[in-house]
């Protein structure tokens, strides 16, 4: 398990409305220049993060913390966001013209797979972002949106 090795990021988040915007900029610095990743996985990866960190500001308030591992040479990268909520996410049933809510939706369409995992003094969201360079389906690659609760 990832998880178990140091991240190569672990930024803390202050609840304000900049939290998502310094969580990208972060992710940038990691992802960027000389990282190796393909573009389209750093875009994604980029927007998952933004929305956990939100998802945390807006459900959590509190500080969050954003952890990050990421592997160039498999096109890989898996993202934490732990708060003090032990309140679990919900996966709601979105009507079209809802403005809010679509955060999680969002992020399971663009993960290889997704959980939580509760702790002591809160829970973690975790997510897996990966993009094979051999062509094929997302369900051969673990399937997009695949949860696992922990």
């Amino acid at each position: 398990m990832p998880a178990a090795f140091p991240a190569d990021l672990v930024v803390e988040i202050d609840p304000h409305p900049s939290a998502p915007a310094a969580a990208r900029r972060e992710l940038r610095v990691l992802l960027g220049a000389g990282a190796g990743l393909r573009p389209d996985l750093v875009r994604d990866v980029l927007v998952v993060g933004s929305e956990l960190v939100t998802n945390a500001l807006v459900h959590a308030g509190g500080r969050s913390t954003l952890a990050a591992w990421a592997s160039p040479a498999q096109s890989w990268v898996r993202l934490e966001v732990a708060d003090t909520s032990r309140q679990l996410p919900r996966i709601h049933h979105q009507a079209p013209a809802r403005v809010r809510g679509w955060g999680l939706p969002l992020v399971m369409r663009l993960v290889s797979r997704w959980g939580v995992e509760t702790r002591a003094g809160g829970k973690s969201v975790w997510c897996e972002l990966q993009r094979p360079d051999r062509a094929g389906s997302a369900a051969e690659h673990g399937g997009h949106g695949a949860a696992v609760h922990a």
